[in-house]
């Protein structure tokens, strides 16, 4: 939307004068204005960041009109700069969310729910594409208490249906949404564990979440759930309630009811494709050729989907790499005018046309240092265009999903104050899935540190634009200089360590000073100073200026384990007297942590500083209690079918004829192997791959490429997908089976599997 600032200021008692502009963009990431002249820019405060910090910044990059609860004297001060200043800038945010909300002449659709949301959103706006009405929705997932804001602000006020999600998390959320969307028809998709920990039980959240539905005349809910309908007719016993038979309202499938439905009640008919292979509605990260990375917009050509691409891809690499732009010849002849001002705003470098389909003047040498956006006008028109450009061509793929990490990281950071920061452990290529993608995501979120094991790892971060402060657990002494180099941070564990810390710094300038971690031995039995050293190294540190700690911190040998809880105990109990003895002697303050992934859970009493995040934080629960439910599963190792063969009855398969056939039996080739991280002993039938839905048992041994399985009762073809891992079969499966931790799993896929990241 275009609004005079005039008129944003007319929200506020008393009006603050302003100087006549008008605003185009509404931001609260400064690393996401590109129009400065033209943005408004909120600063919100949060538990990690404050946006007030960065409005010097703003002012000096053209960003003339801001939202703030304060003026800061040391800002520059013009004629040209307008200051609105209120108490509670969030809450300034859901006014001006509500102004967008009031211009629009559209019917208001809300979706709410635990899985679905964007999928019905999307799946709605691709059935209504020829028809005779215009939908107007909001961009990617964005259905938070700031996210929805945003998206009204981005809506089309000419809009004939116009498409809002709405998400949360805890109790008391949903009204302040409410108010701002006011819909008038409702969609409930389905309702999971999810966000569990924020509710009593799931008839308050579902509830809370119904709230959304007090201004609508119609309400369209899974008729499956007994709790969603019975709830519905309670609240809303005068309203039309449109029950629909949805399943768990999680797949493609699951949700064509709920768009059908939809459909019915606005009367646009509706037309949805065949289901494709894979989610509709996700963005695509993948290594590309030349140093490029390459971004498949999956969720739609239009210009609001490539909009949350371009933002997304902006982030990549700090958003210093050249952006490129491929897209249909089809999708720029239609969207002209819209594309033109997303090349201006986006600083889009080049902008390739072709046909997706038959992409022959893509040309990989074409491309080299730049993040490539590959716009989608079908499903599966990106493809061909990835196959070309695309680092990697094995079959076997590691898909992670940044959206699941980032609720496991919500999950973890719910459970501690506000004020407790969290550490999120990146060591193994991020346990196996790829540290930078990940990175970056943390970063966004608001972590306060990445751990990391070795120096090479911390650089590798630090070259992928990662500028967050970043802890290497196991330094090298002839590696400090590199550290310093690259603002990467020391555990250090013995005084031997420390004192060549010391003598390497004593020839530095004067005003360097260099950060610290101390580990402390408390029970592990691994590295660590002794209490008894505790004297030692407060004199060392006192004497130098130019080191210092930052942190002090223990690791917890058996924290998952009731029965060990006395040993535990004793653990905190030699950390606080170190961290006295120490932080007493000590000229400034240090920081400390001690809990990891199963502590945060068991023992919140002891979150201090910071906590550190591992295993939890991929979706592996450490806890089988049920504490640890709400967590989603973040890797998924997948491959293809690229060979069925029938066999008879007594024949064998593989090396030493040790798969042997005791039926008729329609046998397919995988092509990963143990080189790719597959133990040899998941062979023999000791696990199963999952094909069509289907438990698929390993035939033979393992190979070093390639592997068997028996696929004789499940419908399938050459080039079907087939899941090594993942929500089905899952890390924990396979330790089990190989009498191991889930960590082995997935820190053993071999680097030669591509990795490819996405945003639902």
């Amino acid at each position: 939307m275009t609004i005079d600032i005039s008129a944003i200021a007319a929200l506020f008692d008393p009006a603050p004068e302003v100087t006549p502009a008008t605003v185009s963009e509404l931001s609260v990431d400064s690393r996401l204005v590109t129009d400065p002249e033209a943005t408004l820019f909120v600063a919100l405060p949060t538990a990690n960041n404050d946006g007030h910090a960065f409005v010097p910044e703003l002012i000096e990059r053209g960003v003339r009109n801001f939202i703030v609860n304060r003026i800061d004297p040391s800002w520059p001060r013009s004629p040209q700069l307008n200051f609105i200043v209120t108490d509670d800038t969030f809450e300034a945010l859901h006014r001006v969310g509500a102004m967008c909300r009031e211009r629009l002449k559209a019917t208001v659709v809300a979706v709410t729910g635990s899985v679905g949301k964007t999928t019905v959103k999307e799946l709605f706006n691709s059935a209504a594409h020829d028809s005779a009405a215009s939908v107007t929705r909001s961009p990617r997932s964005y259905n938070s208490q700031v996210g929805v804001p945003l998206s009204l602000w981005q809506l089309n006020p000419e809009a004939d249906v116009a498409i809002v999600e709405a998400g949360i998390s805890r109790m008391g959320e949903m009204k302040r949404l409410a108010e701002v969307i006011r819909p008038e028809v409702g969609v409930l998709t389905v309702i999971t564990s999810e966000h569990d920990e924020g509710f009593a039980s799931r008839r308050e959240k579902i509830s809370e979440k119904i709230r959304l539905f007090d201004s609508c005349h119609t309400i369209i809910y899974n008729a499956d759930d007994p709790d969603q309908a019975s709830l519905l007719h309670e609240r809303y016993p005068d309203r039309r309630l449109v029950g629909v038979n949805a399943g768990n309202g999680s797949s493609f499938a699951d949700c064509i009811p709920y768009v059908a439905a939809l459909g019915n009640v606005l009367g646009i008919a509706t037309s949805l494709p065949a289901k494709p292979l894979r989610p509709l509605t996700r963005l695509e990260v993948i290594d590309g050729i030349n140093n490029c990375r390459l971004i498949a917009n999956r969720l739609s050509e239009d210009p609001v989907s490539l909009a949350g691409a371009l933002d997304f891809a902006r982030r990549q690499n700090g958003g210093n790499a050249p952006l490129v732009l491929v897209l249909d010849e089809s999708t720029s002849r239609r969207y002209a005018a819209q594309l033109a001002r997303l090349t201006e705003r986006y600083n889009i470098t080049r902008c390739v046309t072709t046909n997706l389909s038959s992409p022959d003047n893509i040309v990989a040498s074409d491309f080299r240092n730049e993040i490539i956006v590959v716009n989608t006008a079908d499903h599966y028109s990106p493809d061909k265009v990835i196959a070309i450009l695309e680092d990697k061509q094995h079959e076997t793929l590691m898909e992670v999903n940044l959206d699941a990490m980032v609720h496991n990281f919500n999950f973890f950071r719910s459970k501690v104050k506000p004020s407790t920061g969290v550490i999120c452990m990146l060591k193994a290529h991020g346990y196996g899935a790829g540290s930078v993608e990940l990175a970056r995501t943390l970063q966004e979120q608001g972590a306060a540190y990445i751990a990391v094991a070795v120096a090479d790892e911390g650089i590798e971060l630090r070259r992928g634009g990662i500028t967050m402060p970043i802890i290497v657990l196991n330094p090298r002494v002839h590696d400090l200089h590199t550290l310093y180099l690259h603002n990467l941070e020391p555990e250090v564990y013995s005084l031997e360590l420390l004192g060549q810390i010391i003598d390497h710094f004593a020839g530095y300038p004067h005003d360097v000073r260099f950060p610290i971690h101390l580990k402390i031995e408390t029970g592990m039995r691994r590295l660590g100073f002794l209490e008894e050293d505790m004297p030692r190294v407060a004199e060392m540190l006192s004497v130098t200026r130019k080191i210092y700690a930052s942190t002090m911190f223990s690791h917890l040998a058996c924290a998952d384990d009731p029965s060990e809880d006395d040993y535990t105990r004793g653990q905190f109990a030699v950390f606080d007297r170190c961290y006295k003895a120490l932080t007493e002697a000590l000229p400034y303050p240090v920081k400390r942590h001690i809990l990891n992934s199963t502590g945060i859970v068991r023992f919140p009493e002891h979150q201090y500083d910071f906590v550190r995040l591992g295993i939890g934080l991929y979706g592996v629960p450490t806890l089988f209690d049920g504490s640890m439910a709400g967590l989603r599963n973040v890797s998924r190792l997948t491959s293809t079918i690229i060979s069925l063969k029938h066999w008879h009855a007594g024949d064998t398969v593989g090396y030493n004829r040790r798969g042997r056939l005791t039926r008729d039996s329609v046998i397919a080739t995988v092509p990963v192997g143990y080189a790719d991280g597959i133990d040899r002993h998941l062979g023999y039938g000791n696990t199963s791959f999952i094909v069509n839905s289907h438990a698929c048992p390993t035939v033979g041994s393992v190979c070093m490429d390639i592997c068997m399985i028996d696929v004789t009762d499940v419908p399938c073809k050459v080039g079907d997908r087939v899941e090594i891992f993942g929500d089905t079969i899952t890390p924990q499966m396979l330790a089990d089976t190989l009498t191991t931790i889930p960590y082995e799993i997935l820190t053993s896929i071999s680097p030669r599997v591509k990795r490819i990241y996405y945003r639902e």
